[in-house]
């Protein structure tokens, strides 16, 4: 919900930072091609008040009253729900890709 011209400048400096960025490493660039086709849908994931967002809301909370520094319940949810939104996604992708195999 929080909109600026701020907000939208730094975006745009992040993508133009990272498109200058050339990764030497042969591992790390396929890694960083398998995900990136997920990057919308983990954002699509983290942005959504579905019931699933209510959970981790919950755990967060949790995790804050269990005496936990909230930054670090921050990072951790956010790693979170990093894995597991570019892991339905792969999920997804595969799934879809076996469908539309089987229909050629």
């Amino acid at each position: 919900y929080y909109n600026s011209p701020i907000a939208f400048l730094f975006a745009a400096s992040l993508f133009y930072f990272f498109q200058r960025i050339s990764l030497q490493n042969v591992f790390l660039t396929k890694m960083v091609l398998w995900i990136a086709p997920s990057m919308f849908f983990v954002y699509l994931y983290h942005s959504h008040q579905d019931p699933g967002f209510q959970m981790i809301k919950a755990f967060e909370t949790q995790l804050v009253n269990s005496g936990l520094n909230i930054p670090f319940v921050w990072f951790l949810t956010a790693v979170i729900i990093f894995v597991l939104g570019v892991g339905i996604d792969v999920l997804r992708r595969v799934l879809v890709g076996r469908i539309l195999s089987f229909r050629k």
